[in-house]
Parts: structure tokens; sequence; C-alpha cells
């Protein structure tokens, strides 16, 4: 391929999925500016009950994650019979995840909630949201994974639509139902929720239905479902079970971060400023989720075609645009902060700490872009996935996490130290996965 080909793909596949963050970045806005108009601990109370969905989230996008590790490189060979299997596999265990997310956040609510905020009124608002959110696991489940694997095969276009379609419907219905327009009561924090799964029953809907009806390059039915897959089944679980425990370990150790935030001396403070910090982080790095995107679809693919030298060359000059990447990432934090704070209604202890959170991001951001393009991009496009979920776990939780809360609950230091030391496994990340990239034992054929 020559390089200005390789940049033109890179581009056609990378574009959606910038354009999808910006659609999901301005949901995640204009819903903390809704709930920033009620208070700071109905902020922290959807931050809070948001910990437990993100995890399923995670999880989620981990499912379609490892699917894709495999149908990159089957969609490369051309195989559509074992690319039918792969989807089976994921459905399966979609479906099955988003049915115990969904009893534990009908049923046991408060347990959950007590575990990332010891404030009454913050579990109070958190309990409000995750009950009305349980009805979204399975239709949210299965139409972000589907939409992960289908950009495989080229259809990168799908999750752009949806989520398009979904994004006016979510704004307006969370302005009808948390503020009680148009003859509704005000439901404030449960109203957030509502609108959420409204709009994801329509993104369902619209994935779902290209899928079965109208997507010619794979052609799946409902009746797959019960096909056998036990040719795929082990390079299923050597493969793809890596990315997805990889996915959740990561997911917990930040869900431990929120802990140990809300367990802060200041903790109401921490928390609203993080959500607020949370929406301008996604502003300014939806460049490096599309990068790392485009790398793991580009690098497998190239690998299932049999070209390796040429996915390891690839692999460099992912790293190259990462860095630079990073480095307009940092800038935009520090330029779009200042407009952000202005949206919300803030303490002004509040509006301090998120300028220091902001503060510690803008020193991390490269080495975050360098960490996700080659974990969630090139290495795991390779296959690297066992690697991979041995890098995420265990910097995250023997350095971010025990350093976090030692200078969090301990020390009781500044929140920038605080939050750079619960960011510390990025940097240490990048470095090694830097070093594992040139090695050039991460390039594998995985079917």
């Amino acid at each position: 391929m020559k390089k200005m080909n390789f940049y033109k793909r890179v581009a056609l596949i990378a574009f959606p999925v910038i354009l999808q963050q910006i659609i999901n970045m301005s949901v995640n806005l204009c819903d903390g500016i809704m709930v920033g108009q009620l208070k700071e601990t109905a902020i922290s109370g959807v931050s809070a009950g948001n910990q437990f969905y993100l995890l399923f989230n995670i999880l989620c996008m981990g499912l379609g994650g490892g699917t894709a590790v495999l149908v990159n490189q089957l969609w490369g060979k051309q195989e559509i019979v074992e690319i039918k299997k792969a989807i089976t596999i994921m459905i399966r265990l979609c479906i099955g995840i988003a049915t115990i997310f969904m009893l534990l956040s009908l049923f046991g609510t408060q347990a959950i909630v007590r575990i990332f905020s010891n404030n009454p009124e913050v579990c109070g608002e958190a309990e409000k949201y995750l009950r009305t959110m349980s009805f979204a696991y399975i239709i949210h489940g299965l139409g972000l994974t589907l939409s992960i694997v289908y950009r495989s095969v080229g259809v990168v276009w799908l999750s752009l639509i949806s989520s398009a379609v979904s994004f006016g419907l979510n704004i307006f219905f969370n302005w009808v139902f948390i503020f009680g327009k148009l003859g509704f009561e005000p439901m404030g924090v449960k109203g957030t929720a509502l609108g959420t799964v409204i709009a994801r029953a329509v993104e369902f809907i619209v994935i779902v239905g290209y899928v079965l009806f109208r997507d010619k390059r794979i052609g799946y039915r409902i009746s797959y479902l019960k096909m056998k897959c036990s040719s795929i089944s082990a390079e299923y679980k050597r493969y793809a079970l890596p990315v997805v425990i990889s996915d959740v370990m990561l997911q917990l150790g930040n869900n431990l971060i929120a802990i140990i935030m809300g367990h802060m001396k200041n903790s109401e403070i921490m928390m609203a400023a993080n959500n607020v910090t949370t929406i301008t982080v996604q502003i300014s790095t939806f460049f490096i989720l599309g990068l790392s995107n485009a790398a793991s679809i580009i690098v497998g693919n190239t690998i299932g075609e049999g070209k390796k030298q040429e996915a390891f060359g690839y692999g460099k000059k992912f790293l190259y645009i990462s860095i630079v990447v990073g480095i307009i990432a940092a800038g935009l934090i520090e330029l779009l902060n200042p407009i952000i704070l202005k949206a919300y209604v803030l303490e002004r202890e509040t509006i301090e700490c998120t300028k220091q959170l902001v503060n510690a991001i803008s020193c991390i951001v490269v080495f975050q872009s360098v960490s996700s393009v080659l974990t969630k991009g090139v290495l795991r496009g390779g296959g690297d996935t066992r690697f991979l979920m041995v890098a995420d776990v265990l910097f995250l939780w023997i350095t971010a996490a025990p350093l976090g809360f030692l200078c969090g609950i301990v020390l009781e230091l500044s929140s920038f130290w605080v939050y750079f030391v619960m960011k510390i496994d990025l940097v240490i990340k990048a470095v090694w996965c830097t070093y594992r990239l040139y090695k050039g034992t991460w390039v594998r054929d995985c079917v």
C-alpha cells in the first residue's frame, strides 16, 4: 500500500468513529449541563451511578473488541462462515452478561452505589439513576458489540448513523423528563436515565435492523444463534477473552479510582469536578479513539491477508501519529476547559478542583494517546491480546490504584497529584508497549 493510500484508509475508518465520538460527547455534555443546573449532589449522583453502568459498557466494548480481533483477520481471509460463528459466540455472551447486570441494577442498587460514595444524598440520587438505566443493558450491549464488529468488515458508518439518530432523541427526552416539560412532572436525575434508555432503544433498532435486513457482507440471521461454533471456540478463548478480561480489569481499576474519590475528604467536590473533567477529556481525545480503531482494523486485515511485514511497518507509523495526536489533545484540553466550566453552575471550590484535574490530564494525555493506540489498536490487531491483558492489569493494580489510595486517602494531597498518580499506569504502559512494538513478537496469525 502506498503511503497516501495508507493515510486515506486510516481516514476512512477513523473519521466515522471520530464523528460518533463527537456525537456521544455532545450527548454527555448536554446531559452534564442539564443535570448541572440542579445541584452538586445530582452531578455526583449521576457520576456515582454511572460507574457501574460504565463497567458494563466497557465489558461490552471488550467483548466487541475481542471478537473484532478475530473478525479483522477472518475478513482478510474472507472466511465468512467463521465470522458468523464468532458473532454468534459474542451475542450469546452479551445477552447473558446484560441479564446479570440488569438484575443487579434492579435488586442490588443500594449495595452497588454505596461502594462508590458514602454520602447519603449522593447515594439516593445514584439509586434513582441506576434503577432506571437497568432497562438499557440488553439493547445497548447488543447494539454496541455488533457495531464494533461490523467496523472490521468495512461498515464503519453504521454506529455513526445510529448514534446520530439517537442523539436528538436523547437531548429532547432529557429536556422533557429532567425539567418536566410538555406536561410531564420534573424527574431530575431519573429523567436523565429515562431519556438515555429511549435513545438506546432507537439506536438498537437501527443497528439490528441493518444487520438482519440490509447487510450483504456477512448476512447474519437470528437462526445462526443455534449454530455450532466449536471450530472457532478455541481461538475465541485464546484471543478474544483476554481482551474482555483486560478491559474489565481496567474499568474495575477506574471504578476503584472513583471509589477513592468518593471517600476523600472533599469527596462531593472531587466527584463533581471529575464529572466535568471527563467531558473535557472526551472532547479532546476522540481522535485517539478513532486512530485506535483504524490501527486495529488495518493491522488485523493486513495480517489476515498474509502481509506480516507490512503490518509491522503500519504499527510504527501509528506510533508516530499517536504522539502527534496526543500533543494536540493536550492543547485542546487546556483551551476548552474554561469554556466548558462556564456552562456549569458550580461552587468556587469545585471550579478550582476541576482546573487542577485538567492540568494533570494535560500532562498525561500524550502517554494516554500512545498507550491507547498501541494497546487498543496495533498490538490488539496483531493478536497480542495476552500480553496486553498482563500490561493493563499489572500496572493499574500495582501502581496507579495503590498510589491513588495513598495520596488521596492517607496523605490527602492536592487534587492534581491525586489524579496524576491515578493515571501513572498510562505512562508506564506507553513505554513498555513501545518496546514491545519494536521487538516485533506481537505480529500473529490468530485464525
